[in-house]
């Protein structure tokens, strides 16, 4: 399975999934290329930069959107900030790739990586509900792939009488990433999840696998309390 149809799978994946979320994500990779995970290989970097620059991202600068149901739009947020500022270099990069990045930052340019995360309670005006019916075509329209993602289908709750270690936790929950030459999709159902929801994401689950044979499909079952 080439580049091209990985995104169709995953794009495929996320318009048809059956019933909303209760939180999760989705990363996506302007140009389909990857961050690089080591400063060390500097003909490595020099490409990434310039891949990069040829296609109007800035290098190193992964920016998180975040959905705000009060005012039904995604805000941006810094993903991750280090010491040296806005941009993340992997360990070693050289001094020079950095001046240049931050050459490229300085000039403007949309993020390499972008994170959109929503979260809701199952209403029709959820922040997954924005990102596949609008985001999603724009970010592609501008070059941009599916990463991975997760998608919290149903929670549970642990309490210890407000004790050490009571709270809400993952019951139910989908995930999915590029791997090689493939995708891995994994489903996890768990025991909160409702029998009506349970019935449209197994049977979506199964009309995916049987539609995309050259991806890795798992599903998981929780065993009965």
């Amino acid at each position: 399975m080439d580049e091209e149809g990985q995104n169709v799978l995953l794009t495929d994946l996320i318009k048809s999934f059956p019933i909303s979320v209760l939180d999760g994500f989705v990363v996506m990779n302007g140009g389909g290329f990857d961050f690089p995970e080591s400063g060390r290989d500097t003909d490595q970097l020099n490409h990434y930069v310039g891949e990069c620059l040829d296609r109007g991202y800035i290098p190193f600068w992964p920016v998180r959107w975040k959905y705000d149901p009060s005012q039904a739009v995604f805000l941006p947020r810094q993903a991750l900030i280090d010491a040296k500022g806005l941009l993340l270099f992997p360990e070693g990069t050289h001094a020079d790739i950095k001046r240049r990045a931050v050459d490229i930052f300085s000039r403007g340019g949309r993020p390499q990586e972008v994170t959109y995360q929503f979260e809701g309670d199952r209403v029709e005006d959820t922040g997954f509900e924005r990102f596949k019916y609008s985001k999603l075509d724009e970010l592609e329209e501008g070059g941009y792939i599916v990463e991975k993602g997760k998608f919290m289908l149903a929670r549970d709750v642990i309490d210890h009488h407000g004790e050490k270690g009571s709270g809400r936790i993952e019951d139910s929950s989908l995930r999915f990433y590029r791997k090689d030459e493939s995708v891995e999709v994994i489903l996890g159902i768990g025991n909160k999840l409702s029998g009506a929801d349970k019935l449209m994401v197994e049977g979506w689950y199964g009309r995916m696998r049987e539609s995309y044979s050259g991806a890795n499909f798992s599903k998981i079952f929780a065993k009965e309390k």
